[in-house]
């Protein structure tokens, strides 16, 4: 039951007071403000060794089969951590590998392609 004595509202005016009030933005430093430095701390490697150095490598077979067991792609003695899986293998070595896979010239290491 409606009470009489209440007032209607519009659409327009019940979907206003709904709104979040507009809030202020926040002060920045103007363009030229100093910002403090802090040094860079080294925390998974050894400044005395090459981050490269310091994984295990192995080298192995990217092979990539369709259902009927023919080979689509495949690619011998491709360089990649030990730790990384089969299928890590293959997907880096099919796509993002540069160069065509029947010369020479093909990236053959994971290192060649992060450096």
């Amino acid at each position: 039951m409606i009470d009489a004595r209440e007032t209607v509202v519009s659409s327009s005016q019940a979907a206003a007071s709904r709104r979040r009030p507009a809030r202020s933005t926040p002060s920045r430093k103007p363009k030229g403000a100093a910002r403090t430095k802090r040094p860079l701390s080294r925390v998974f490697s050894d400044p005395k060794i090459s981050p490269f150095d310091q994984i295990a490598w192995e080298r192995r077979t990217a092979e990539i089969t369709d259902d009927s067991g023919k080979v689509i792609f495949k690619q011998e003695n491709v360089e990649v951590p030990k730790t990384w899986s089969q299928l890590a293998t293959k997907v880096v070595c099919s796509k993002y590998f540069y160069g065509d896979p029947a010369k020479a010239e093909r990236e053959h290491s994971v290192r060649q392609l992060i450096h």
